[in-house]
Formats: C-alpha cells, sequence, structure tokens
C-alpha cells in the first residue's frame, strides 16, 4: 500500500496492481519463499490505521465467537464448541488490554494473498478495518497449518513477521474459534 486517502464519504487506497496474479490458495508450497510472503505484513508493524473511526477487529470477533449461528463458515468448518469461544472471548479481552488501533488488513485469507511471480506477494482487498497485524498474521498460520505444519511454523513465521510468540499464539486461538 503506498497511500491512503480519507474524505467525509470514503477511504481511497493506492496499491500496487497485480497481473496476472496466482492467489496463495493455488500456489505450490514448495515454491513459496515464507520471507518474501510475509515481508508485507512485517512492513504493517506498528503502523497507524488509515482513520481512527475505522471499525475495530475486535468488534467483529467478538460479534462472530459469540454468535451461535454462524452462516458465513469455510467448507468443512462449523461454529466451534461454546467452551471454545469462551476461552477465545477471554483471550480477546486479554489482547485488547494492551491494544493501540493499528493498520490491520482484515482479511488476509489465501485467496487475498496474490503473487506476481515467486517473490513479489501484495495483499489485496483489504477489510477496512483498524486492529493490529498480529490478527493478519494469525489468519495466515491457520491456511498455513491446514496446507502444511511444521513443528517451528508459527516461531518462524512470528520471526518473519516482527510479532511476539504468545501474541500470535493468542491472536491464532481467537482467529481459528472465530472461523475466520
Amino acid at each position: 500500500m503506498h497511500e491512503t486517502l480519507t474524505t467525509d464519504h470514503c477511504t481511497w487506497t493506492v496499491l500496487d496492481r497485480v497481473l496476472p496474479g496466482t492467489p496463495l490458495s493455488q500456489a505450490n508450497p514448495a515454491t513459496v519463499d515464507p520471507r518474501a510472503l510475509f515481508e508485507p505484513l512485517a512492513a504493517m508493524a506498528d503502523q497507524a490505521a488509515p482513520r481512527p473511526d475505522r471499525p475495530s477487529i475486535f468488534h467483529w470477533l467478538r460479534e462472530r465467537l459469540e454468535d451461535d449461528h454462524l452462516t458465513d463458515l469455510r467448507p468443512g468448518t462449523s461454529v466451534a464448541p461454546a467452551g471454545e469461544r469462551e476461552t477465545a472471548l477471554a483471550l480477546l479481552d486479554d489482547l485488547g488490554r494492551d491494544h493501540r488501533p493499528a493498520l490491520c488488513h482484515g482479511d488476509a485469507s489465501s485467496g487475498n494473498i496474490i503473487s506476481s511471480g515467486l517473490r513479489d506477494w501484495k495483499y489485496i482487498d483489504p477489510r477496512g478495518m483498524s486492529g493490529e497485524h498480529t490478527y493478519d498474521v494469525a489468519v495466515l498460520v491457520i491456511r498455513i497449518r491446514s496446507a502444511r505444519g511444521s513443528p517451528n511454523m508459527t516461531r518462524r513465521i512470528a520471526s518473519l513477521t516482527q510479532v511476539a510468540l504468545d501474541r500470535l499464539d493468542a491472536w491464532t486461538a481467537v482467529a481459528s474459534a472465530a472461523r475466520v
């Protein structure tokens, strides 16, 4: 992202265009360079939210965790059990205690990460929320873990994205229980 411009009616973003573009979900995992994949998320660290009045990822996640009848679930998933969601709500409260609204993509799913070549990854179609980039990292951890997990994967991703491992683990548990 190069620039954001906020008016009374909307927020404009200036981004790179990626053509033809291969979504991460369709990329050969053997050819994905983790350093290049996570570089855009690392660049988001400590960047202010484009507008302070943007909806919060915290509110959106809380609504999902409190909803017993989610309808926008990924194929093959179901609403998390009540106990898992209660634990996630407590973690979300803990994460919010020292939270400062910051730049957050909000939808870093594997279909919204596009490559132009093997080393040029772009994160497209942001949700336009404030939050923290560790949430985005957690969403990607969940996707990668389901595709090909390794024992040290989360630790390596935390290092590549400049996030605290314990905070990443908490966000991963919240995102997983919210079925994002």
